[in-house]
C-alpha cells in the first residue's frame, strides 16, 4: 500500500489546511498539547 500522502489530491487538500500554512498556532489540538511540554526559554542545550 501506497503511502496516503503520495496521493496528489489527498496532499493538495492536506496543503491547505491551516496546520500546514500555519503551524501549530493553526493546530486544533496545540492548545490542548502546549502545555504539556516544558518552558524551554532561558534553557542551555547540549548534545
Amino acid at each position: 500500500m501506497r503511502n496516503i500522502y503520495d496521493n496528489s489530491e489527498f496532499f493538495a487538500a492536506y496543503a491547505e489546511m491551516g496546520r500546514s500554512k500555519d503551524g501549530l498556532k493553526a493546530a486544533g489540538e496545540w492548545h490542548q498539547l502546549q502545555p504539556l511540554f516544558p518552558k524551554l526559554q532561558g534553557k542551555k542545550f547540549w548534545i
